[in-house]
């Protein structure tokens, strides 16, 4: 017997075949030992099993496989299984064979006694192998199956684990969580590492476990390239839905995201020939994306002076006017502070647009005033002393607007206006006195004098009734923790930073608090939820919409949203988060459901409670 204490290989019981006589041992009967490994099958260790064959126990039966007059039991321990042969063992004098996959054996135990020696193989409580080693060590037989069933185990075991961790992956990327799909890969990426240290351990490049590793490393491959491919896809699209919203920079930024991911993309060697021609035009498509979006903001504002131009109503004009002069103001602003420009308009010429849009901004208020006062002039003659208080109340409005733009842009202009304010007033004044005779109306007090500032922006602080609630624990933890009796200042001022928060900002503040509430948040850039929550087997998943839209919440929304919250499989909690005013109608359709509505005071109280604090959240936080 051969030994180099990495196999123990006769080549007579692995080639040889017949009877044995006086002067000889036998082999098998029918065909050779190595007929019955596959193709890549390689023997570590084979040996003879004596006179008694091979013994087969289950639970209280035994059987045991004797081999025929002159013939033997041969035992082969390969990469992958054990294969035991038992020659002449049937009536006509064919041989027997049965195998056991290495994988299959719990533990291995050399019983001595009565002048024999075996080596029993168990594959449960209660079924085992026994063999009785001749010509070998049963030490060393043991030692190699112990080896072989723990090598198989454990890979197996962590084979298993990189299937679901993958199995995982593909179903997280289809709902848009990249993020939980990215560290399942990474789960996966690791079971394989350990499961490739096992085989290079055990040493066995026949044995079939290289074969599945390499099958299963591709299928990484692959679903690390679809993750690429959907992360990128998805920067587009919320590039374009950054661009109709006009948020110029912003979009700019996720072009260039899914720009850089299809690059990564074209760069791999293992990428096919029509992924790479994919990738190609993508790239081609956001370019040409990213020249007109670089345009985009200067022709919208050209398009709105041209507008204001045109405009032959004093009133229309001004609103286009202010359109333009937004407009203008927000070009001159973007990028800034960037040393390469991302979008079309020299700043020195942005800027004498600018004070040209301006000067016309404040002609056409002084027109809308004159319009206005002309109208409360006819009023007053025609006796309609309160309409025309309104019109010139009007007039002063349109003056005053004027005087905002003026004192920020055209300080040169306040005087001028400031006479023509005086000259309002006085008309306004000179009614009221006109209408003392009917009534005790004070001149002083019938229209204030406020001052004028430049214009800010003015948050109104939407209150809402109950929040509707779910009895699932997790959702009724979110309403608990967000309920107060009392919005003091402090809160006043949360809200009202929230309200002014961008769509991700608010979804990237709801993420944060929920985080700090002791769930795991994965943020979504799919149609959808806009966040998922978990946090336990024993909790159910949290699908989190965030809305910010100004109109108020009504029960056709919840609606929707419970219809897609029951197009998903598994245990769902649905939760809105929302800024806007909520319709009565939307609490019932919220109770009936089982949805939890948290309003912007219930959400700033939870920011004050788990300490996220809006004011640190930058508009899109958390991209």
């Amino acid at each position: 017997m051969q030994s180099d204490d990495r196999e123990v290989v006769d080549e007579r019981l692995l080639t040889e075949t017949g009877r044995g006589g006086l002067f000889g041992e036998g082999y098998l009967a029918d065909r050779p030992l190595e007929a019955h490994f596959g193709l890549a099958e390689q023997p570590r260790v084979v040996f003879p099993s004596g006179d008694r064959g091979i013994v087969y126990e289950r639970g209280r039966t035994e059987t045991t496989y004797s081999p025929g007059s002159g013939y033997r039991a041969l035992v082969a321990i390969t990469g992958r299984r054990i294969v035991m042969a038992v020659g002449g063992a049937t009536v006509d004098d064919s041989d027997q064979i049965h195998d056991v996959a290495l994988d299959t054996i719990e533990h291995v135990t050399v019983e001595r006694g009565g002048g024999h020696v075996a080596v029993q193989c168990w594959s449960g409580e209660t079924e085992h192998w026994t063999w009785f080693p001749v010509g070998i060590d049963a030490e060393l037989v043991a030692r190699r199956v112990r080896e072989g069933a723990q090598a198989w185990i454990r890979f197996d075991r962590l084979l298993s684990e990189t299937r679901t961790a993958l199995a995982e992956a593909a179903r997280n990327r289809t709902t848009g969580a990249f993020e939980a799909t990215r560290r399942a890969l990474d789960r996966a990426e690791s079971s394989l590492t350990e499961a490739g240290q096992t085989a290079a351990a055990y040493d066995a490049p026949a044995s079939g476990m290289n074969g599945r590793l390499a099958r299963l490393e591709s299928r990484r491959r692959d679903e690390r390239r679809r993750l690429s491919l959907a992360r990128a896809r998805s920067f587009r699209t919320r590039a374009e839905n950054h661009w109709r919203q006009e948020r110029y920079e912003r979009a700019a930024e996720y072009f260039e995201r899914a720009r850089a991911t299809f690059q990564s993309l074209r760069s791999r060697e293992d990428l096919s020939s029509v992924m790479a021609a994919s990738v190609r035009q993508h790239v081609t498509a956001i370019d040409d994306d990213l020249d007109r979006l670089s345009v985009s903001p200067l022709s919208r504002a050209i398009a709105a002076q041209r507008a204001a131009e045109r405009a032959a109503d004093p009133l229309a004009a001004v609103d286009h006017w202010r359109d333009a002069f937004e407009r203008f103001r927000a070009l001159v602003q973007l990028d800034w502070g960037r040393a390469d420009d991302r979008f079309a308009g020299e700043r020195s010429l942005l800027r004498d647009r600018l004070a040209t849009v301006v000067e016309g901004l404040v002609v056409a208020q002084q027109r809308a005033a004159e319009r206005r006062s002309q109208e409360a002039q006819r009023l007053r003659d025609d006796g309609q002393l309160d309409a025309a208080l309104s019109a010139y109340d009007d007039a002063r409005e349109s003056i005053d607007r004027a005087l905002a733009t003026a004192a920020e842009f055209t300080p040169e202009d306040r005087d001028a206006l400031h006479e023509r304010r005086t000259d309002i007033r006085s008309q306004i004044e000179a009614i009221a006195r006109q209408k003392h005779g009917d009534d005790d109306t004070d001149s002083a007090s019938a229209v204030p004098d406020e001052p004028i500032t430049a214009p800010t922006l003015e948050c109104t602080d939407t209150s809402v009734g109950d929040v509707g609630r779910h009895d699932s624990a997790p959702a009724r933890q979110a309403f608990e923790a967000g309920t107060a009796d009392n919005i003091d200042t402090n809160q006043r001022q949360s809200v009202r930073r929230l309200q002014t928060l961008d769509d991700d900002g608010t979804t990237a503040a709801v993420g944060r608090i929920w985080q700090e509430l002791g769930w795991t948040v994965d943020l979504l850039e799919e149609a959808g939820p806009d966040a998922i929550a978990t946090r336990s087997r024993d909790d159910p998943t949290l699908l989190l919409w965030v809305r910010r839209r100004g109109v108020p919440v009504t029960a056709e929304r919840v609606e929707a949203l419970i219809a897609q919250r029951n197009r998903r499989e598994g245990d769902h909690s649905a939760i809105l988060v929302t800024t806007d005013p909520i319709d009565p109608a939307a609490f019932d359709a919220a109770m009936t459901h089982g949805v939890t509505l948290v309003d912007n005071h219930r959400l700033s109280e939870l920011a004050r409670k788990t300490g996220v604090r809006p004011d640190a959240i930058d508009d899109g936080a958390g991209d």
